[in-house]
């Protein structure tokens, strides 16, 4: 069987991390502005690099708040803030939400008050408004990618974005040379050991943007149940789930837990005595730790961890090809069909 795209992307995916690839327009209405919060709109696999720079931000320099809006419409505001940067993230361009966000200011009098708007996109309706309006613009070709493939071209955009208003004084660094085939076979092992199971996935605060995306990963590729939570949280909620007796449980679960090196102290061994008790209930738990030395090098090597592993699952599942490589696949495709 010969390679398809999906795991050419996923082979390609270090190209991504860096700006390279990225089509600047407008940038000079951003020169200078520095406003005093981030505001990301964006849904799906177009939100997640919103979601980077907020669990990473002290890592990244970032120091104004950043406020991610993942709905309709816009997010009411803090008073305090009064020169807010509005950065809409689409993938197709043709996300309602995130749409219906920037029509909505663009109505408004935001504009002359301190607002500022700025657009990632690869197309669609949010492309050709950012155009005909001027609005600066950070445009990359789509390919055979889908949103949740194309995370490192967005999050490098953002990084475009925040650089040239000084939200950020530094880029982040890029990692280029990272090997995605050399994920490949743990990515397989990994997902050997998770198929016919619901999935939890298990972090520190300070990862959980790496916990939703392996969430994602794995809703999306390989079409399987996943959820994500937190440490010491799920401690005083989700842990009495597994107090259920195996015989009586709807659902097999496998609890994947990503554990961070820096975790150390009571969190480190909340960690430990937690991951015990789930195995002892019965289910079934998987340990990785995450690799890196950075909280941005550990999301992308994670990342292309789990692009394999969902892959490999979704495989085993037998999902078809055409639909590892399409957006709206099935269920959600029928959802956009009946909204509109």
């Amino acid at each position: 069987m010969g390679m398809d795209f999906y795991q050419k992307n996923i082979l390609a995916f270090a190209k991504q991390l860096g700006p390279k690839g990225l089509a600047i327009k407008n940038f000079g209405a951003l020169r200078g502005t520095r406003p005093d919060a981030l505001v990301v709109c964006g849904m799906g696999g177009s939100g997640l690099a919103g979601d980077i720079f907020q669990n990473l931000r002290f890592e990244l320099g970032v120091t104004s708040p950043i406020i991610i809006w993942k709905n309709y419409g816009l997010p009411k505001l803090p008073g305090e803030i009064k020169k807010p940067l509005y950065v809409f993230v689409s993938f197709s361009g043709g996300t309602e939400e995130t749409i219906s966000g920037l029509a909505g200011l663009l109505k408004t009098q935001s504009l002359r008050i301190g607002a500022r708007i700025a657009v990632i996109t690869t197309g669609g309706k949010l492309k050709r408004l950012a155009e005909e309006r001027g609005l600066p613009l950070v445009a990359f070709e789509a390919g055979t990618l889908t949103p949740r493939q194309a995370v490192g071209r967005m999050f490098y955009a953002l990084a475009e974005v925040m650089h040239a208003t000084h939200l950020i004084t530094r880029r982040p660094p890029i990692f280029t040379r990272l090997v995605p085939r050399a994920f490949a076979s743990a990515g397989k092992h990994l997902a050997a050991g998770l198929k016919n199971q619901l999935l939890a996935i298990y972090t520190s605060e300070a990862s959980r943007h790496i916990g939703y995306l392996w969430k994602i990963k794995f809703n999306e590729t390989a079409k399987v149940q996943a959820f994500a939570n937190v440490l010491p949280e799920m401690d005083h909620n989700e842990l009495t789930a597994f107090d259920t007796p195996p015989k009586v449980r709807a659902i097999k679960t496998a609890a994947i837990f990503l554990k961070d090196g820096a975790v150390t102290g009571r969190l480190a061994k909340k960690f430990r005595v937690t991951e015990k008790l789930i195995r002892k209930s019965g289910a079934h738990v998987v340990t990785l730790n995450l690799p890196g030395h950075s909280g941005l090098e550990k999301t992308w090597r994670s990342l292309i961890l789990v692009d394999w592993a969902s892959y490999f699952l979704g495989r085993a599942n037998g999902i078809p090809e055409a639909e590892f490589n399409t957006v709206n696949p099935g269920i959600v495709g029928g959802l956009k069909k009946m909204m509109n």
